[in-house]
């Protein structure tokens, strides 16, 4: 295991492209989401066409609306039919000549061409879906059916077909008609109804499509009823992948795909048998989806909903193509004086165009984060622009420490003193609110004044730092020094880290604030740890931290004094012994919170220790962290286990988990609790309630490391950009360890 300590710190990369599994940085599809709102003054919207000119039409009650190229919205006082109800719409596709666009409407099919319109066919009553063929179109409403496809073309009456016509398909010279009685065929001579349950799951049906193979695709209450050669090949329910058992509509999407629109938002059923629901406001104004339809360059999918309009697209994308993106979003959004890494406020929700930057109290931990992302990307690149990226942010961490005028004490963040947005803002506490809090939370500070002003008055900082900043921080110590520092600042580097410690040494292992007490979370003193029983759930993970801060700074520093306090806290207070089982498993305990502070510690632990016997108790811890996160499909985790052992573990998860997240970063509430094709529990943590199944990041709310990736419901309202830390780290460590090949 010895191996490990150097290869960690300086040549990691060779080593793991020869042991494991190398994977290419092949192009993939990435999906977005462009929404568009409706104007006031919209009716009631019914169906929905793109045209190859790059307009949308929107049929509804009162006339059709056309969102066009240029982004704008045009009513039926502009358009040539007026305000005539309009059902359908299908066009000719120009064909070399000027397009020509038909309208299903109350009187009939109807046609624009060149900006006239002419009523084609008038009909009996309203022509309810029409498709162009070969030669013309075809189409139904009410108990009959026509075409004008050939010499002879008219209206057939279709007696026993119902009077609720929802859509239609040719295929094979047969139609198949979608009603509210059943699915009805035609094939010029005779007719056939699908009513019964052993051809159809429900008779009540509302989209239809022709899937790649010729099979036709019947959608409505319950699901969908899948037919080949006219006969019942196969039926997709709920439990098959559909978030909602109402289907409103199906059409076949760019890569052949099938969506299918329900009112619980689109499911996309691919040809390899997997599928993928898109819902939430990252990708629907609403999720129920009224039509949809393909777009004719082959490369979106307009959906139609109660809301307004939203474009799925698709663009070819290589991982370090998302990196270079991901990279630009921060630095155009998420980097704020003096060089702090995180989330951004929307003073309008979901738009990215009106923004303020906020404070967070995880500030450092997350900026020291983005810093080691930074310096895996200067280790395998050599990246002069991750170099300075990452000197910013060690600037931005050392500052934590300077603003505050102590000798050591990291802030939890600090805000320009004109700020009013801040969070914690100072507060009083009544004696009946403090006797409250110490029943409640016995653990709880109460502090009337967290934020202080810096001696120089530039600056706000915020004390009750927490744990989980200064395991930051530490981790953030040891891959700076060892990837990125040049020897000109290594003793820089060795006095700033000595000075956190000492200040932690000198509290006995606990961090006190400026009030001379220990912060809410800061405490590491062996007493405590192994004795109080309000401390029994950190007892592994402090103790695992305050090992991994001493070996660090031993690592940093050379100084043998740390050496020789973290082999007393061994050997005379358990602590690794504690740390051997630092991951909790108890329900009520159990947190994402420290999976990820463990993730951070094990550097330490894994790099920097020297003794076999010590290495093994915390392989061991490590390996139990490990097999308790292993099936979360996280490639920090997965890779940071590659990182310290070696090991490729899960790299098809990994690679997964960095093509799926979406490009949008905004934190949208995301609840699947509605969603019939999900089963709802608690566990793995009691607390919450959780999927039954680990769904793709692009189906939940904005992931980060120390969220539950197995969330029933979470996120915002749309008012907060989450930096894309959480991606860059992981992206650049599985480049780091050579898991990941350059493009």
């Amino acid at each position: 295991m010895r191996y490990v300590q150097y290869w960690a710190i300086v040549g990691i990369a060779a080593w793991a492209a020869l042991a494991g599994a190398q994977a290419p940085d092949t192009s993939f599809p990435q999906q977005s989401a462009e929404q568009h709102p409706f104007p006031e003054g919209v009716g009631r919207p019914l169906c929905v066409h793109a045209t190859p000119d790059g307009a949308v039409h929107v049929g509804t009650q009162d006339g059709v609306w056309v969102f066009g190229a240029d982004g704008e919205w045009q009513g039926p006082e502009l358009h040539p039919l007026g305000a005539v109800p309009v059902f359908s719409i299908d066009d000719d596709g120009a064909r070399g000549r000027k397009l020509t666009t038909y309208y299903a409407t109350m009187n009939g099919i109807a046609s624009v061409r060149g900006g006239s319109a002419e009523l084609v066919l008038a009909t009996p009553a309203p022509a309810a879906a029409l498709q162009v063929v070969d030669g013309g179109v075809v189409f139904a409403g009410a108990q009959f059916a026509g075409s004008t496809a050939k010499k002879d073309a008219g209206i057939t009456p279709l007696p026993e077909m119902s009077r609720g016509i929802r859509g239609l398909v040719q295929q094979d010279d047969t139609l198949y008609i979608a009603t509210a009685k059943g699915l009805y065929t035609w094939n010029g001579t005779e007719g056939r109804l699908y009513q019964s349950t052993d051809d159809i799951i429900a008779a009540d049906i509302f989209g239809i499509a022709v899937s790649p193979e010729g099979q036709v695709w019947a959608g409505g209450l319950g699901g969908v009823t899948v037919y080949a050669g006219g006969e019942k090949a196969r039926e997709i329910h709920p439990a098959d992948g559909l978030p909602n058992g109402w289907v409103s509509s199906i059409v076949q999407g760019p890569r052949g795909e099938m969506w299918v629109g329900t009112q619980g938002g689109v499911s996309i059923f691919k040809s390899d048998g997997t599928h993928t629901v898109r819902h939430s406001r990252r990708w629907l104004p609403s999720d129920d989806v009224i039509a949809m339809d393909a777009t004719p360059s082959g490369r979106a999918v307009w959906v139609l909903t109660r809301g307004g309009l939203s474009k799925i697209s698709e663009a070819p994308m290589t991982l370090e193509d998302k990196a270079d993106y991901f990279d630009r979003i921060t630095e155009a959004r998420h980097v704020r004086p003096p060089g702090f890494v995180e989330k951004i406020v929307l003073n309008v929700p979901g738009s990215l165009q009106d923004w303020r930057p906020e404070d967070d109290d995880n500030d450092g931990e997350y900026t020291s984060q983005y810093m080691a992302a930074q310096a895996y990307r200067y280790a395998a690149t050599g990246s002069q622009d991750a170099l300075e990226k990452a000197r910013r942010s060690w600037k931005a961490l050392t500052f934590l420490v300077d603003v505050n005028g102590t000798d050591g004490f990291i802030s939890r963040t600090v805000i320009p003193p004109d700020w009013d947005h801040m969070h914690d803002a100072n507060e009083t506490f009544t004696d009946n609110e403090r006797a409250v809090l110490s029943v409640v939370d016995p653990r709880y500070k109460p502090i009337e004044n967290r934020w202080r002003m810096s001696p120089d008055g530039a600056w706000r900082w915020k004390g009750d730092t927490s744990s989980d900043e200064y395991t930051g921080h530490f981790h953030g110590f040891g891959v700076y020094y060892d990837l990125v520092a040049t020897e000109d600042e290594k003793p820089a580097i060795r006095q700033h880290v000595a000075k956190v410690m000492d200040y932690l040494i000198a509290g006995d292992l606990n961090l006190l604030d400026i009030d001379g007490k220990h912060t809410h979370w800061g405490v590491w003193n062996p007493d405590t740890i192994n004795n109080d029983p309000d401390w029994r759930a950190e007892r592994g993970i402090n103790s695992a931290e305050m090992l991994s801060y001493l070996l660090t700074t031993w690592h940093i520093t050379g100084d043998d004094k740390y050496r020789e306090l973290y082999l007393d806290l061994v050997h005379n207070h358990n602590f690794a012994e504690n740390a051997r089982h630092a991951k909790v498993f108890d329900p009520a305990w159990i947190t994402h919170i420290d999976d990820t502070l463990l993730a951070l510690v094990y550097r330490g632990l894994m790099v920097y220790e020297t003794d076999p016997e010590l290495l093994a108790i915390y392989r061991a811890s490590l390996d139990e962290w490990y097999a308790g996160i292993r099936n979360e499909q996280n490639p920090w985790f997965n890779f940071t286990y590659q990182l310290l052992t070696g090991d490729t573990v899960q790299l098809d998860d990994s690679l997964f988990f960095l093509r799926d997240t979406p490009l949008d970063l905004i934190s949208y509430y995301v609840d699947q609790r509605q969603r019939e094709d999900l089963d709802i529990v608690r566990a793995p943590i009691l607390e919450d309630l959780q999927t039954s199944r680990l769904l793709p990041p692009s189906e939940r709310a904005t992931v980060r490391w120390d969220k539950n990736p197995w969330e029933a419901s979470g996120g915002e309202s749309g008012r907060t950009e989450w930096a894309p830390t959480f991606w860059l780290v992981a992206y650049w460590m599985g480049r780091h360890t050579g898991a990941i090949a350059a493009e």
